[in-house]
Parts: C-alpha cells; structure tokens; sequence
C-alpha cells in the first residue's frame, strides 16, 4: 500500500507543474511571475492573511486552553488579535507602500541600505 504523504505530495507537485507550464507562455518576465498582475481579489489577500497568522498552533494549543480555561483564556486571546491586526493595518501597513514591487526581503533591504545589505540578505 502506498504511503499517503508521498501520494499527497506527489500530486500537489503534479499539479502545480502542470498548470505552471499550461500558463508559462503568458508570463513575461520573473516580477510577473512573482507577484502577478496586481489582480488580486480581496478575499484572496484575506485568505492569504488568515492562513499566514493562524498556524497549526492555534488550533491545538488554543483549543486545550479554551477548553482547560474557558472565557479567560478565549476573550483576551480574541481582543488582543482583534488589536494587534488593527495596529498593523493602521500603523504598519501604510509604511510598506514603496516595497510594492518589491520580490524579496533582500530586494527590500537593499533598496532601502544599499547593495551590500541586499549581498548579506542573499546569502544568510
């Protein structure tokens, strides 16, 4: 019998370099491949946001306690997420305006300190 792991990733794989080559002709240049034409729906940045913050540790870690603590745990846990995202979108986010185009930290880093930060970046 097959293992799953290997049948899941074996098809993920599959996919992905099927559909990559299906759609290489239309891509121009790495920047487009990248980030793309700048198209994307709102509900797919949120997607992309929610499964960035929450991990597998929400889940298992997060529940026993919600389960072990009950309100206590669950109301600060909600409020200090509810914060910490307002605090990004008001705060932090407006700052990353000029990193747009931006492909890598490394990019970032040396259009903001210079080449040799970007070496550093690149090899660390």
């Amino acid at each position: 019998m097959p293992n799953i792991d290997i049948l899941i990733f074996a098809s993920f794989l599959a996919i992905n370099l099927i559909v990559g080559f299906a759609d290489i002709k239309n891509i121009k240049n790495i920047r487009e491949y990248a980030i793309g034409k700048r198209n994307f729906s709102t509900g797919t940045i949120v997607a992309t946001l929610i499964a960035t913050w929450i991990g597998t540790s929400t889940f298992l870690i997060n529940n026993s306690r919600i389960y072990t603590d009950g309100l206590f745990y669950l109301l600060p846990s909600i409020l200090g997420s509810v914060v910490s995202w307002l605090l990004i979108a008001y705060f932090l986010a407006p700052r990353f305006e000029h990193f747009l185009g931006s492909r890598s930290v490394a990019e970032i880093m040396g259009n903001a300190y210079g080449n040799k930060v970007r070496g550093l970046y690149l090899y660390c």
